[in-house]
Parts: C-alpha cells; sequence; structure tokens
C-alpha cells in the first residue's frame, strides 16, 4: 500500500540531519524540541525502521535515514521549486558573498554552498576570497552582500557565529621559530592577524622580522612549509605538512570571533542565502 509523506515532517528531519542536533533545529524551525523530536518518531513509525541515533550532544544518521536525507532534500526542492513557480514568486537572482582566504579549502563551506544550491537554482553566488579588512570595505561600498568575517570583538561587524582558537604555525620539525630574529609571514598586508601578532611579540619582548607579506596565500604557506618563517592561523584551517607551534616562549594566542555580516538592505535571494548560512555555521 502506498503512503503519501509528509513534506513538514522530512523538512524537520532534514534540518535536524544537517544541523546534528534537534535542539538547533527547533530554534530554526521555531517549534519546541519536543515537537521536532515528536515529529522525527512519527516518520519513523511511519517508515518502520529508525533513522536518527541519538547521542549526549548530537545525533547521527542510520543508514536508511542517510538514504532518505538524500532523497528527502530532492523532494522538498521540487516541492518548493512547484510552489515557487505556481505563485510566481521563485527565489532567484544574484548573491555576492565574500569569505575569508583561509576558509577557501574549507569542506564546510563547500557543503553549505552545495546545499543551498540544490535548494534555490535560480540564485547565482558570486565568491570573492579576500582579507577580512578588504571584504568589510566591500560590504560597505555594496559591492558585497553577505561576507563570513573574521574579527575581534572590539572591531566586530557581524553576528558571532563561533569562536575559533588562533595558533602559530611552522613547518613540520622546522627550525625557523628558533631563529633571532624570528621570522614572520603572513598571509596579506592588510591580515586581521598581524596587529595582534606584532602586538604579542613586542610584548613578550621577541625581537621579530617580517620576512614575507603577499595577498599571495599559497604564496605565504609555501614559505612557511620551506621553514623560511612562522605564521599564524586558526584551528580549523591549519593547512596539511604545517604545524602548531608549542614553544613556551612563544606568546599565547586569544580566540576570535568568526562573524556573518549582511548589507543593510538584501535581496529576498540574499536573505535565503543569509539564513542558510547562519543555521549551517551554527552546528559548529
Amino acid at each position: 500500500m502506498l503512503h503519501n509523506l509528509s513534506i513538514q515532517r522530512l523538512r524537520t528531519f532534514v534540518t535536524v540531519a544537517e544541523l546534528e542536533n534537534m535542539t538547533r533545529a527547533a530554534r530554526v524551525l521555531h517549534q519546541t524540541q519536543g515537537a521536532i523530536s515528536q515529529q522525527i518518531k512519527k516518520l519513523e513509525d511511519e517508515l518502520e525502521q529508525p533513522l536518527v541515533l541519538r547521542g549526549n550532544t548530537r545525533i547521527s544518521l542510520t543508514d536508511a535515514g542517510a538514504l532518505l536525507l538524500q532523497k528527502a532534500k530532492q523532494l522538498l526542492a521540487l516541492n518548493d521549486a512547484i510552489l515557487a513557480d505556481l505563485a510566481g514568486d521563485a527565489c532567484a537572482g544574484a548573491v555576492s558573498l565574500g569569505l575569508p582566504i583561509d576558509l577557501a579549502n574549507s569542506e564546510l563551506v563547500a557543503q553549505l554552498l552545495r546545499s543551498f544550491a540544490e535548494q534555490f537554482p535560480q540564485v547565482a553566488i558570486t565568491l570573492q576570497y579576500s582579507p577580512t579588512e578588504v571584504l568589510k570595505t566591500g560590504l560597505r561600498a555594496g559591492k558585497l552582500d553577505l561576507a563570513v568575517l573574521q574579527e575581534f570583538p572590539e572591531q566586530q561587524m557581524g553576528k558571532t557565529l563561533f569562536k575559533e582558537q588562533l595558533y602559530w604555525i611552522g613547518a613540520i620539525n622546522g627550525q625557523a621559530v628558533s631563529r633571532k630574529p624570528l621570522p614572520l609571514s603572513l598571509a596579506s598586508t592588510v591580515c586581521v592577524f598581524k596587529p595582534l601578532a606584532h602586538a604579542e611579540l613586542n610584548s613578550a619582548g621577541i625581537e621579530w622580522e617580517s620576512k614575507f607579506e603577499n595577498d599571495n596565500f599559497q604564496a605565504t604557506l609555501s614559505i612557511i612549509r620551506m621553514d623560511l618563517a612562522i605564521g599564524m592561523s586558526i584551528a580549523s584551517a591549519v593547512p596539511d605538512n604545517v604545524t602548531t607551534l608549542t614553544q613556551a616562549y612563544l606568546p599565547k594566542l586569544p580566540r576570535i570571533n568568526i562573524t556573518l555580516a549582511k548589507t543593510n538592505a538584501l535581496s529576498r535571494a540574499g536573505n535565503a542565502l543569509h539564513d542558510h548560512l547562519l543555521a549551517g555555521l551554527d552546528r559548529l
């Protein structure tokens, strides 16, 4: 006997699966956690098999849940497209998004943009990878609609998504960290980390010299990998073939806020991307 799956329950399931947490899903969907849990249970009863495994802090999917997630996203996208087309109100247009240079290889960002493209196929996203200060200028000038930023609280422009620990980084088994003056290489001449790095080293009485400054992130990494200098990175973006430095004489670095900022007048497509990023990045 054929069953008609509930679109509402499928939407709840997809949100829970993507956020890996029922509490966060409840916040995004503006429902109680009890209501979310009940909808998942009814969907499992309807399909006669478990879909999620409940842990202490996050949920994971069973094999059946993983299969359903893939199919449910396709069904929801088709459902939303049909309604939008019939109403003459499809979400379409162009959105410009700025991202910090060191998030260029972020798998999380890639997953979020892929899932957004599946849900909103008529929205074209233009990406700009630049230092945070350049992205802020673009937002103020109206050249960017949205930007993920790396910010310290006293200069913050966006809404805090999560915090990241900063680390000194260097070549594996490298000697640059022991040289005097300490050779320092940062990813950009306007790197948001630069004033902090200089201030922390000066405060610790460590003599340093700027060895290489370039807006080419990969070129900077090459300098660090060749053990010609040390640099800085957020924890989640420490590149391959370098290591965090733990020498006791290096000053301990603070955490930095990862934020999401937007222009004052966002289009419908821009708001859709904003909400999608906010929900997805929230799981961190």
